[in-house]
C-alpha cells in the first residue's frame, strides 16, 4: 500500500514494468537482427571478394595497358628515330643542294668577271681607237698647216718675182733714158732668202767715183735716200738685212722642213684567239731578240721579249691541252650520237612489232607505254619554255655549239641571235632545227652573241627562253 510509507523496492514491485518489456522486446529484436547482420556481413564479405577479384582484373588490365604503352612508346621511339634519320638525310640533301648552289654562284661570279673583263677590253679597244683617231686628226692638222705654209711661201715667191721684174724694168728704163750717174743714184734692191725660203728686200747705194777735195781727199761721198737709208745712217738696226758691199752673193735658201708623220702599230689584240697570239709571238720574238751575233733592231727589249716568250709558252701549253680535250670531247660526242642512233633504230623496230601484234587496238597500244598518235593530237598543248640553254666553243673558229632541253610538245624550234642588246634586240632567226642541239656558224670571232630558243608545235609557238651568251672564239 502506498500509505504505509514503505519503499517500492522493498515491496519487490518494478518501477517501470513497460520499460522492461520494451527492453526485452528490443533484445529479441536485436537477437533477430543479428542473423540478418551476419547475413549482411556475409554478403559484404562476398562483395569485398568480388571487388577484390575485380581489382585483380583491373590490375591485370592495367599491366596489359602498361605493356601496350611500353610497346607503343617503343614504336614511337622507333618512329622518332626514323624521323630523325629522315631529317638527317634531308639536312644532308639540303647541304648538297647548298653546295651545288654555291658552285653555281661561283660559276655565275666567274662568268660575270669574264664579262666584266671583256667589257674592260672593249673599252680599252675603244680608247685605243679614239687615240688613233686623235692622232690621225693631229696629223691632218699638221699637214694642213704645212700646206698653208707652202702656200704662203709661194705667195711670197710670186711677190719677190714681181719685185725682181720691177727692178729689171727700172734698170732698163735707166739704161734707155738715164745716164750712168742716174743709175748709180738709184738704190739697188737685192733679195735675201731667209726664214724658210722667204725673201727680204735689202737696199744699198752704189758708191760713185771718189771726189778729192782740198780739205779731205780721202772722204767718200754717198747719196742719202730717206726712203732707202744707208747702212750707217741713224735708225738702221743690225738685223735689217743690209748688204754693206757690192758683189756679195745672197745666202742659199734653206731647205723647207717637212714634218715627218709618226708611225704607230695598229693591231686589235682582243680580236685574236690563242693560236693567232702564239703565231704573232713566234713572228715578233726572233725579230726583236735575234740570236747572236745578230744585233737587235731596238735596244732594251731583251727582258720584255723574254717575258713575252714565257707567256707564249704558257699559252701554247694551255692551248694544246684544250685542243686535245676538245678532240676527245668530239670523239665522245660522236660515240654518244652513234649510240643514240642505234637506240633510236631499236625503238623503231619495237614500235613496228607492237603495232603489228596489237593490230591497231588502242588499248593494247597504250599498254605498251608508247604515246598514241590520236591521243597526242587531241591532248596537244602549247610548248613550254625551253630550259638549260648551253653555249660552248665549236670545233672550228667562229662557231658555237648550242644545246637545250627537248620539249615534248614541240615539233621544231626557233633559234634567234643578237649582238646588240638581249632585252631590246634586234633578234634575228638563225635556224629552225628539229633537234635539241645545233651548230651555230657564220659568226664573227671575238664578238659577244646572245641566243634564245622557243618551241613550235601543232598548237602554236611557246614562250622564249632566257638568253644564253658567250664570246665567239
Amino acid at each position: 500500500m502506498i500509505g504505509c510509507g514503505r519503499p517500492l523496492e522493498a515491496q519487490n514491485v518494478p518501477l517501470f514494468p513497460n520499460h522492461d518489456l520494451m527492453i526485452a522486446g528490443h533484445d529479441l529484436m536485436i537477437a533477430g537482427h543479428d542473423p540478418v547482420l551476419v547475413e549482411h556481413d556475409l554478403v559484404l564479405a562476398e562483395h569485398d571478394r568480388v571487388i577484390a577479384e575485380h581489382n585483380l582484373v583491373i590490375a591485370e588490365h592495367n599491366l596489359v595497358i602498361a605493356e601496350h604503352d611500353r610497346v607503343f612508346v617503343g614504336h614511337e621511339l622507333a618512329f622518332v628515330r626514323q624521323e630523325l634519320v629522315s631529317v638527317g638525310h634531308d639536312l644532308v640533301f639540303v647541304g648538297h643542294e647548298l653546295v651545288i648552289v654555291g658552285h653555281e654562284l661561283v660559276i655565275v661570279g666567274h662568268d660575270l668577271v669574264l664579262e666584266e673583263h671583256d667589257l674592260v677590253l672593249e673599252e680599252h679597244d675603244l680608247v685605243l681607237e679614239e687615240h688613233e683617231l686623235v692622232l690621225e686628226e693631229h696629223e691632218l692638222v699638221l699637214e694642213e698647216h704645212d700646206l698653208v705654209l707652202e702656200e704662203h711661201d709661194l705667195v711670197l715667191e710670186e711677190h719677190d718675182l714681181v719685185l725682181e721684174e720691177h727692178d729689171l724694168v727700172l734698170e732698163e728704163h735707166d739704161l734707155v733714158f738715164g745716164s750712168r750717174e742716174a743709175a748709180a743714184e738709184r738704190p739697188r734692191v737685192l733679195l735675201k732668202k731667209v726664214r724658210g725660203g722667204r725673201k727680204i728686200r735689202s737696199t744699198f747705194f752704189e758708191q760713185p767715183e771718189k771726189i778729192h777735195s782740198s780739205s779731205d781727199a780721202s772722204e767718200d761721198i754717198h747719196m742719202p735716200d730717206p726712203l732707202h737709208p744707208h747702212y750707217d745712217e741713224p735708225g738702221v738696226r743690225y738685223d735689217s738685212g743690209f748688204f754693206y758691199a757690192d758683189g756679195v752673193q745672197p745666202l742659199p735658201p734653206p731647205q723647207p722642213k717637212h714634218r715627218t708623220r709618226m708611225s704607230s702599230i695598229v693591231i686589235n689584240l682582243s680580236r685574236l684567239n690563242a693560236k693567232q697570239l702564239v703565231d704573232l709571238s713566234d713572228l715578233v720574238s726572233p725579230k726583236l731578240a735575234p740570236t747572236a751575233p745578230a744585233t737587235p733592231p731596238l735596244p732594251n727589249m731583251a727582258a720584255k721579249v723574254t717575258a713575252l716568250i714565257a707567256e707564249r709558252n704558257a699559252t701554247k701549253a694551255a692551248s694544246d691541252i684544250y685542243e686535245a680535250a676538245k678532240s676527245a670531247l668530239v670523239n665522245l660526242k660522236n660515240a654518244r650520237d652513234d649510240a643514240a642512233d642505234a637506240l633510236r633504230a631499236e625503238h623503231k623496230v619495237v614500235i613496228s612489232a607492237v603495232e603489228a601484234e596489237s593490230r591497231g587496238e588502242a588499248t593494247e597500244l597504250s599498254s605498251s607505254g608508247y604515246p598514241l598518235g590520236s591521243s597526242t593530237s587531241q591532248n596537244a598543248t602549247v610548248p613550254g619554255v625551253i630550259g638549260n640553254l648551253a653555249l660552248t666553243a665549236g670545233d672550228a673558229d667562229a662557231t658555237l655549239d648550242l644545246s637545250y632541253d627537248p620539249e615534248p610538245n614541240s615539233k621544231t624550234y626557233d633559234v634567234q641571235i643578237t649582238t646588240v642588246d638581249p632585252l631590246l634586240g634586234p633578234w634575228t632567226t638563225h635556224a629552225q632545227p628539229t633537234t635539241s642541239s645545233l651548230l651555230l656558224s657564220g659568226l664573227t670571232s671575238g664578238q659577244r652573241v646572245w641566243v634564245r630558243v622557243r618551241g613550235v608545235g601543232s598548237k602554236g609557238a611557246g614562250g622564249w627562253s632566257d638568253p644564253a651568251t658567250k664570246i665567239v672564239p
